[in-house]
């Protein structure tokens, strides 16, 4: 028997993972949403229900076709709960290890998330988790940004997080200092997402958190340069992702309204579809970064 949620029907289970649970569900009048749910092991946990209704919160303020748009957000009861649109398709992590037709053009993507981004931070807000599992992409390629659990207030003066939180591979160097963060913290977790976009890899192949924080601190080291393991990707782009992933913040795009704006310029625009994710069977996979 399905489950009841306040005014709608649970029907099936999509995902679960750090806070949340989340349901296909179906309104009274038979339309079709989603119910992010607080986890019942967090029911009691008053800092995780805070955080929780925090993030969702942030994210009812954004009204942006590139991220997910909250409809209704219930906060009494001991199991907070949102009621999210529909999005259809799978998560970009789901559709680069599926290899989806739908990646094999790669830039509207990028422009996609550049543009969501950028509404998240003129709405004053850092997203702090920016990763492929939290970009929703459908069939068409219509893709949004969805989980504000660590969603922060971009503050007139940086301040450094208390702790270290996140996905080990998606933190950016001054998150993994305890240095304080800001709108160039997600640029480098941007970087890192749209990296894996382009080349269908990460930048390190590295597996241990203590390893992956090593190499993103190291400033001796560089990351892999993206057209050496997808020869479509033009310099322009190289240099646009190099900025991203710049490991000095100070090195770093400031504005992710500057890098659409030097995308825009580097004419890289101008024929989307000549860039393509490698072939998966080509020697790019060998490459040890």
């Amino acid at each position: 028997m399905s489950e009841q949620c306040g005014n709608y029907r649970l029907d099936d289970r999509l995902n679960e993972g750090g806070m949340a649970e989340i349901f296909s569900a179906t309104t009274r009048d038979q339309g079709h949403v989603v119910v992010r749910r607080l986890r019942p092991q967090f029911q009691y946990n008053w800092s995780k229900r805070r955080d929780f209704i925090r993030g969702l919160q942030v994210q009812e303020q954004m009204h942006h076709p590139n991220v997910v748009r909250v409809l209704e957000l219930v906060t009494f009861g001991l199991r907070p709960y949102a009621v999210m649109e529909f999005v259809g398709g799978m998560n970009l992590r789901q559709a680069l290890l599926r290899k989806d037709p739908v990646v094999h053009h790669p830039l509207p993507i990028f422009c996609q998330i550049l543009e969501g981004l950028h509404h998240i931070h003129s709405c004053g807000f850092l997203h702090l988790d920016f990763k492929p599992e939290n970009i929703l992409v459908q069939p068409d390629g219509h893709t949004r940004i969805a989980d504000f659990d660590l969603a922060q207030p971009i503050l007139p003066k940086p301040r450094r997080q208390p702790s270290v939180q996140g996905t080990p591979a998606y933190l950016a160097p001054e998150q993994i200092m305890k240095r304080p963060v800001d709108p160039r913290t997600d640029i480098f977790a941007l970087g890192l997402t749209a990296f894996e976009l382009f080349t269908r890899r990460k930048p390190v192949a590295r597996s241990q958190r203590e390893e992956i924080f090593a190499a993103y601190c190291d400033e001796n080291t560089a990351f892999p340069i993206p057209s050496a393991l997808n020869r479509t990707i033009p310099e322009a782009l190289d240099q646009i992702l190099g900025a991203c992933l710049a490991k000095k913040p100070e090195e770093r795009y400031t504005s992710v309204q500057r890098i659409i704006h030097d995308l825009q310029e580097s004419g890289v625009l101008n024929n989307p579809k000549s860039i393509t994710q490698p072939d998966a069977t080509a020697d790019w996979q060998n490459l040890d970064p």
